[in-house]
């Protein structure tokens, strides 16, 4: 679907999850989704949330 400035195309994000004070009291400044390359794999494909917050931390988050 267009935009109203008929320059670009809509997105729907449909949030599939949700976790409260991720980063604590510190607000998150960025959220990626990123292929999972660690010996935990399940699944080829599979991928995890990679956030960073304002703590000064990096997280990485599975989905099941």
């Amino acid at each position: 679907m267009d935009d109203a400035s008929g320059g670009g195309v809509l997105t729907e994000w449909i949030v599939v999850a949700a976790v409260e004070d991720a980063h604590g009291v510190f607000e998150v400044n960025h959220v990626v989704w990123a292929p999972r390359a660690d010996p935990g794999t399940r699944e080829e494909g599979e991928e995890v949330v990679v956030s960073t917050g304002d703590d000064g931390e990096v997280r990485v988050w599975t989905l099941e």
